[in-house]
C-alpha cells in the first residue's frame, strides 16, 4: 500500500503544478505554439503535436538527467513529463471532438501553399506575466 501512497503523492504534485502553470500559460498555449510552428515549418502543425513535442523533450531530458545521476532534476522532469502527456491527451481529445463537429471535409492545404491560415498571428495572445506590487519600480528620492 505504501507504493500507492507514493503514486498518489506524485500525481497530486503533478496536478498542483499543472494548476499553477495552466493559469500562467493559458488554455490555448499549445494552439498558439502550433500557429507559430506552422509558419516556421511551412505546414500545418497541431496543438497536439506541440504538446507531444514538449513531452518528447522532457523524455530526452529525463534520459540525460538519469545518466548524470541528477535525482532532484529527475523527479521534476518526471512530473513535467506526466503533465505534458496529460496535456497532449487533452489536445488530442479536443481534435477528435472538432472532427466530429465538422460536417463538410476540407482538403488540407499543401505545405508549399502559403495561405492566411499559416501566417495569421492575430489569434496569438502574448504572454504577460503577473506583476507583483512594487516589482520593477524605482525608489524615489
Amino acid at each position: 500500500m505504501a507504493e500507492n501512497c507514493e503514486v498518489d503523492k506524485i500525481l497530486n504534485e503533478c496536478l498542483a503544478t499543472h494548476k499553477l502553470r495552466d493559469m500562467s500559460y493559458g488554455w490555448d498555449a499549445f494552439e498558439n505554439t502550433a500557429k507559430i510552428a506552422s509558419i516556421l515549418l511551412n505546414r500545418n502543425f497541431s496543438a497536439y503535436e506541440a504538446a507531444i513535442t514538449l513531452a518528447a523533450h522532457k523524455l530526452a531530458r529525463y534520459t540525460y538527467q538519469r545518466e548524470q545521476g541528477n535525482e532532484r532534476g529527475l523527479a521534476d522532469t518526471v512530473r513535467d513529463l506526466i503533465n505534458f502527456l496529460a496535456l497532449a491527451e487533452r489536445e488530442r481529445v479536443k481534435d477528435v471532438n472538432k472532427e466530429r463537429t465538422i460536417t463538410t471535409p476540407k482538403a488540407a492545404p499543401r505545405p508549399r501553399d502559403r495561405n492566411p491560415e499559416h501566417t495569421d498571428l492575430s489569434g496569438i495572445k502574448p504572454y504577460v506575466p503577473e506583476s507583483k506590487p512594487n516589482e520593477g519600480s524605482v525608489p524615489k528620492d
